[in-house]
């Protein structure tokens, strides 16, 4: 990129884990948003700065874990009061590709989703590949549980989406992704309906 120009990052990166991230953002007053995961354990690796004239995200040494939604918005302040400037923001959902890593990796083996009639559950199955073709599974009875657009969808940032949960779902689950010839199961979710 050249010296003082800024471009527009797409909608999706892909990127090999291993590499430095830069982003930036022009304006004085630049707030960001990252996956949740880089503040649990305030990273290291993680740096914001901000500059005269625009605010800069460095992610050194990425892993699989960092793959998730990267953003940047202007601030809009009045003395000490300071509010989001919709009219500046940017955004972009990066994979970290990792060899031998098809999941975002979880910090257990176990998860429990719970089940609400009310209000969407999400079974956070997130992929690091684009392309990668994701399933999920039922472990009892075994059987493959089909993402029909009505009940489960798929959304590659947020994973397998139960869009009106009922009790017929509770029970014990597990992603399958493929991609490049290779297969990966995920951690284990159980599903319990609560009312």
């Amino acid at each position: 990129m050249d010296k003082g120009r800024f471009q527009k990052p797409a909608a999706t990166l892909s990127l090999t884990a291993g590499q430095t991230l830069e982003l930036r953002c022009k304006g004085n007053k630049i707030e960001w948003s990252y996956p949740a995961y880089l503040d649990t354990f305030k990273d290291s690796r993680l740096s914001v700065k901000q500059h005269e004239r625009y605010g800069q995200l460095t992610l050194a040494n990425s892993t699989a874990a960092d793959t998730g939604e990267f953003s940047c918005w202007g601030q809009l302040c009045q003395g000490y009061v300071c509010r989001r400037d919709e009219t500046k923001t940017g955004s972009t959902y990066i994979f970290f590709t990792e060899k031998g890593e098809l999941f975002v990796p979880s910090p257990s083996y176990f998860d429990v989703v719970y089940l609400n009639p009310d209000r969407q559950a999400v079974v956070p199955c997130r992929v690091t590949v684009l392309s990668a073709k994701v399933t999920l599974h039922r472990e009892f009875p075994a059987k493959e549980i089909p993402a029909n657009g009505t009940d489960i969808v798929y959304d590659v940032k947020r994973g397998f989406v139960y869009l009106q949960p009922h009790a017929d779902h509770q029970g014990a689950v597990y992603c399958k992704a493929e991609a490049g010839g290779k297969s990966q199961i995920s951690v284990k979710y159980q599903l319990l309906y609560v009312e």
